[in-house]
């Protein structure tokens, strides 16, 4: 079975880092992900429609999700860890940079500090 998987993954050392985890988080494991995309739903709804560009996250959320609990062998779950991580990460930056346009929008967009007069307390702190 450990033959079958990705280079590295053979060795014991992560093996025991995979059931030390479990063990540690014990049932909760499965939650965590299901928490997580209920958080990025709870924030696309407040925060609509600015940032609809959550429901990204809410769809990766869902669908791996929903694909956790379908997993009968470790094979699988380290399939499973491998897809959700190069799906994750990449809608992650791009939910990051959406938000920090959101964020240079609402702080009034470019700022020139060339034009500007030194404030008198800028000193003073």
């Amino acid at each position: 079975m450990w033959a079958q998987t990705p280079a590295g993954m053979a060795d014991p050392a992560y093996r025991v880092l995979l059931v030390w985890t479990a063990m540690i988080m014990g049932g909760a494991f499965g939650a965590v992900l299901p928490l997580l995309t209920l958080y990025a739903l709870r924030v696309t709804w407040r925060d609509w429609p600015y940032r609809a560009h959550w429901l990204l996250l809410v769809l990766v959320g869902a669908a791996f999700s929903a694909a956790f609990y379908t997993l009968t062998s470790v094979a699988q779950f380290q399939d499973w860890q491998w897809r959700f991580v190069w799906t994750a990460a990449p809608a992650l930056a791009i939910v990051g940079l959406l938000d920090h346009r959101v964020l240079v929008q609402a702080m009034g967009g470019r700022h020139d500090v060339a034009g500007e007069t030194r404030s008198e307390h800028v000193d003073t702190i």
